[in-house]
């Protein structure tokens, strides 16, 4: 790619960006990735294959909180599940992962594509979605990438469905022209109406170039697609079901935790109960990425087997010139609880304060320490801080409706001075 083209004009009849010329090295989207490694049994290890597949839970658990058990997404090859090749020719986000099949269950690991920002039943949600087109080559003026989007707004382990607000099939071949992404990354802003539940969802994100979908329910077709990717997310906003005491705030960071609680009640302390049993604290999403300016909110996930509350600490400092970091206490605390300085959080606010250019991305790792009986925890929740030349929006989009009765199989033109392939890809 030559960074100093001039840059096409983006069009305003398909979609709303965020453009950032000539620039492909840095991540530039949220993740909200949740690693599943501590809710389901290890699945099948496909890495280092020449393929991309989506990885949400295909005959595995789902690990939600309520709803189904059992998934039945459309992501191993052998139900159908999108797949890409060559890599790297369109991308969601910085990377992509080569495999030979589906990464069961959330272990693909460059999910790095897709900032989803979801109010129940409100035309207002939306996806943003960070777009490398660097690895085409000469594409033509035509060519057109397709966005598709699926949430199971009902828990029942598919994307199949619909309820008095949305269709989980969200999101239908949304077009973005190649050329309003400039030749490099691009953000693009993609909104539609959210179902009745977002508290807790899997959702998958496809794109394609010059390929539509016509599945209602996720799947991809027999061949692969030519180029593009598939990304999903375990999605939650719940808070933590299990009581985490933090100390008020203070600066610098440089308190020790609290001791851990004795069995004679302590002022202040945790109500006497040193608490037992094995827990693990988690940060939702992790990493986090927002724009210079904007706050980030941090859930705690919590996987606890024992009892008794987990007191945490702040191991970072809670301000600096750059960042606020807040937590956020429940309302009203447990009954029982102890009064101030310890209070019950179940997500913390980081706030950015400093906007500026250059293009950069910055990193902030946040650090805490939990405690409980004769166990600790250290986790680190990091945020990642794009800072922007400029914002350009590029306009409202429209879906696509594929036909009714597609082929079963076609073989769409690949982008301009691409060799043909032997295998052309399917429209699903």
């Amino acid at each position: 790619m030559n960074p100093s083209r001039p840059m096409p004009k983006a069009s305003r009849d398909d979609a709303s960006t965020i453009r950032t010329p000539g620039y492909t090295g840095v991540l530039l989207v949220l993740l909200t990735t949740f690693c599943f490694l501590s809710l389901t049994a290890p699945g099948a290890f496909a890495r280092g294959g020449d393929v991309d597949f989506g990885d949400a839970p295909d005959g595995a658990p789902t690990g939600y909180l309520t709803g189904s058990a059992t998934g039945s997404f459309p992501s191993k090859a052998t139900s159908s599940g999108p797949r890409h090749t060559p890599l790297k020719g369109l991308m969601l986000g910085a990377s992509e992962d080569g495999e030979t099949d589906s990464m069961q269950v959330d272990m693909d690991l460059h999910d790095d594509g897709v900032a989803p920002s979801l109010k129940a039943c409100d035309a207002t949600s939306k996806i943003d979605v960070a777009l490398d087109v660097s690895g085409l080559v000469s594409p033509a003026a035509t060519d057109m990438i397709y966005v598709n989007a699926w949430f199971d707004w009902n828990r029942d382990g598919d994307w199949g469905d619909s309820d008095t607000c949305a269709a989980e099939w969200s999101i239908k071949n949304r077009k973005i022209p190649v050329s309003a992404a400039g030749g490099g990354v691009a953000m693009f802003s993609l909104p539609f109406k959210a179902g009745e539940q977002v508290d807790e969802l899997w959702m998958r994100v496809t794109v394609t170039v010059n390929e539509m979908s016509a599945t209602s329910y996720g799947a991809g077709g027999a061949l692969p697609y030519k180029y593009g990717e598939t990304e999903d997310y375990y999605l939650l906003t719940k808070s933590a079901d299990t009581p985490i005491g933090f100390p008020p705030p203070h600066k610098g960071g440089k308190k020790k935790p609290p001791k851990r609680p004795k069995k004679k009640k302590r002022r202040g302390g945790g109500g006497g109960n040193p608490g037992k049993g094995k827990f693990q604290v988690s940060c939702v999403p992790n990493p986090a990425l927002i724009l210079h300016g904007q706050t980030a909110r941090v859930n705690f996930v919590v996987k606890d087997t024992g009892k008794g509350v987990i007191y945490g600490h702040f191991n970072s400092p809670r301000k600096t010139k750059s960042y606020t970091a807040k937590p956020n206490p429940v309302k009203p605390q447990p009954k029982g609880w102890p009064k101030p300085p310890w209070w019950i959080v179940d997500s913390f606010d980081f706030k950015h304060s400093q906007v500026d250019p250059p293009l950069r991305l910055e990193t902030f790792p946040i650090k805490f320490t939990f405690v409980r009986g004769n166990q600790t925890q250290k986790l680190t929740c990091t945020i990642l801080v794009l800072h922007l030349d400029n914002m350009i929006p590029v306009g409202p989009d429209q879906d696509q409706q594929p036909d009714n009765n597609p082929p079963p199989q076609s073989n769409p033109q690949p982008p301009s001075n691409q060799p043909p392939s032997n295998q052309p890809p399917g429209n699903t």
